[in-house]
């Protein structure tokens, strides 16, 4: 039956269309060929502008008594298009060759042609480019090779790169579990958009983050290291993964649990090893090669990108628990809203630092592999990420169906399945609520967060009592 649903919801991925299979999603790969590509001129600022000027000069598909989001280290602001044009011209002159802006034309027009007029005005509306400087400087030599009109190779990458993950967790934990997450990787909202094969490396980290939770699985803690720093460098908020393994050693150093499997400390201290070395080196080598100032723009964008102002209805997470009023009428956040969740900040992280203190409690006395996989927690607790990049909850799902003999992992996948169910059901008969949507979602994830933590407590209180007369 299994084998059933998750063919059935692999079909329903590519929207049970053959056609899909060839499908590119040219709105993102615009932004993550030219960004990568071009970095050197366009930086993270300034792909909109010179995008605006080539259609402008060939054309003229884009309205240019329209806005768009003009950005600088000062953040965005809504400008017309005619500010975006005058930009792109100060750009090309100061930043390009005639030669490399002749290439940067042919390669945007080739997008153009592939976004249609609806697609390319549409694209203009958007913000973004939002890459790290390691994924910059890695993706920048392939789609240097790989000409705009051949994209489609790249768009490859990512189905090889999450196949090969996806099997190393069903040969690790067992075809079931492999099963059940592929079966959740196709049927989840988080993979609506971005669908794999039309983008550009998009789900790297999420491979990354798969083959290090079946490397811990597996005792390789080393390799686990050094995977857990790569999905970290691809998008940075991965770095929480390695939370439930710091937080439960300094939790067993606080107060020690006999008897301690020999060894065991060592392994996590390869891990943590490797994982801080890589990632440190990786990263310097990272902003040599894209430079300094790029780097320093790249992180004032993404801190623009991620406060409450600029935070849009397809981001769940605990701020949104906490700033949710119940509202149905509405569809966007008002400046009320955003108001209130800036305010609600210093209590998002005083509540969620409580909350990671007892998820190391309760980890005590658990496996690394569940501190690992449970890095979704602290990810739910402090960010909000756009709901894309929940596909991160993966690493629960193979952490529960490799359990389902006990009653709490049984309750834990229903309960995301469930949350997918209610998502897929939103955007299919009410997609203009997307305020509900996010906001009721973000409660579901809350009592899953919340209910985990708790359990895993109680759990350890239990085993405590339990070995209480042994030890005495």
């Amino acid at each position: 039956m299994l084998l059933g649903l998750t063919t059935v919801a692999l079909a329903s991925t590519f929207r049970f269309d053959p056609q899909r299979f060839h499908h590119i999603d040219y709105h993102d790969v615009t932004c993550y060929y030219l960004g990568a590509k071009y970095s050197d001129e366009i930086g993270p600022f300034d792909l909109y502008p010179t995008v605006v000027l080539v259609d402008r000069e060939n054309r003229h598909q884009a309205k240019l008594d329209t806005t768009y989001w003009a950005q600088d280290r000062n953040g965005f602001q809504r400008k017309p298009l005619k500010h975006a044009l005058k930009r792109g011209r100060e750009v090309r002159t100061t930043r390009f060759s005639p030669e490399r802006w002749k290439q940067y034309e042919k390669d945007v027009l080739v997008f153009q042609k592939g976004l249609g007029k609806g697609g390319f005005r549409g694209f203009l509306r958007d913000k973004g480019f939002n890459a790290t400087p390691a994924w910059i400087a890695y993706v920048k030599p392939l789609v240097e090779i790989v000409p705009a009109a051949q994209v489609r190779w790249l768009t490859l990458l990512d189905p090889v790169l999450m196949l090969g993950a996806l099997l190393l967790v069903a040969v690790t934990f067992g075809w079931e579990t492999g099963a059940w997450s592929l079966f959740y990787f196709c049927v989840t909202i988080s993979t609506k958009w971005l669908i794999l094969g039309s983008i550009i490396l998009r789900y790297d980290w999420v491979a990354c983050l798969l083959v290090a939770l079946c490397l811990i699985q597996r005792h390789a803690y080393r390799g686990a290291g050094l995977f857990s720093a790569l999905a970290a460098l691809s998008r940075y908020f991965p770095v929480v993964w390695a939370y439930g393994l710091v937080a439960r050693s300094v939790a067993l150093w606080l107060r020690p649990i006999a008897p301690r499997a020999p060894g065991k400390s060592r392994k996590v201290a390869g891990f943590l090893a490797v994982f801080g070395a890589a990632l440190l080196t990786l990263e310097l080598l990272s902003v040599a090669a894209v430079g300094l100032e790029r780097t320093q723009d790249q992180a004032v964008k993404m801190g623009h990108h991620t406060s409450p102002e600029m935070v849009s209805t397809k981001r769940p997470g605990f701020l949104v628990v906490l700033g949710y009023d119940g509202a149905t009428a509405r569809t966007r956040y008002s400046d009320d809203d955003r108001a209130r969740m800036r305010a609600l900040r210093p209590v998002q992280w005083g509540l969620g630092a409580a909350a990671l203190l007892g998820l190391a409690w309760g980890l005590r006395r658990k496996d690394d592999v569940e501190a690992f996989a449970l890095g979704y927690i602290p990810f739910f607790l402090l960010a909000m990420g756009t709901y894309y990049y929940h596909i991160a909850r993966i690493t629960l799902v193979v952490l529960h169906a490799a359990r389902l003999e006990q009653l709490r992992h049984r309750v834990s996948l229903v309960l995301l399945l469930l949350l997918d169910v209610y998502s897929q059901l939103i955007f299919v008969f009410a997609p203009n609520h997307q305020l509900v949507w996010t906001g009721i979602l973000s409660w579901g994830l809350a009592i899953y967060t919340f209910g985990t933590i708790s359990w895993l407590c109680w759990d350890d209180r239990k085993q405590a009592r339990q070995a209480a007369p042994q030890a005495a």
